[in-house]
């Protein structure tokens, strides 16, 4: 003889008598879990905002023109990492904003790390994954008169986006 009652296995569901709400576990399907993830590519004090499209005079360029990424302040040697998973699609090596690594992510954003050692940790092709070390910081030509930083910019349909907002989960 089974201790269980008889109309009251295991699998069959209860039938909420009227003006009572039946309890119903959550399922792990119902649960909303982000699907994509940024993280700070290095330290975490900015230096210099993103402009938004308004005008900064750039020094020492002396010149006025937008900001279109943010500068993270950081010791030279420390270590970058990737803000989201995605594919390097460039590595070079550029006068004014010394060693750039771009990474294309599946969400259609570009981000863009300016200021690396010339000895990177990652090639053009190579998959990269969210905190994986994609270089260190040496710092930025065109930006030589301030602190030792990252310059970085995520880029969305071609057009600079806000990267603080992106990887807050905003739309940038």
């Amino acid at each position: 003889v089974s201790s269980t009652s008889r109309g009251s296995s295991p699998s069959q569901r209860s039938v909420p008598v009227a003006g009572q709400q039946e309890l119903v576990e959550p399922s792990a399907q119902s649960e909303k879990v982000p699907t994509w993830a940024y993280a700070l590519p290095v330290g975490n004090g900015i230096k210099a905002s993103f402009s938004t499209g308004e005008r900064v005079k750039e020094i020492p360029v002396s010149d006025w023109s937008t900001h279109d990424g943010v500068d993270i302040q950081a010791d030279k040697g420390a270590e970058v990492i990737a803000c989201a998973d995605g594919t390097v699609s460039d590595v070079r090596n550029d006068p004014l904003w010394g060693t750039i690594v771009t990474i294309d992510h599946a969400d259609g954003n570009q981000s863009v790390y300016c200021g690396l050692d010339k000895v990177v940790a990652v090639k053009t092709g190579d998959a990269v994954m969210v905190k994986q070390a994609i270089g260190k910081v040496d710092g930025v030509p065109c930006e030589i008169s301030q602190p030792n930083h990252l310059h970085f910019g995520i880029k969305r349909e071609d057009k600079w986006v806000d990267p603080l907002s992106v990887i807050q989960g905003g739309n940038g």
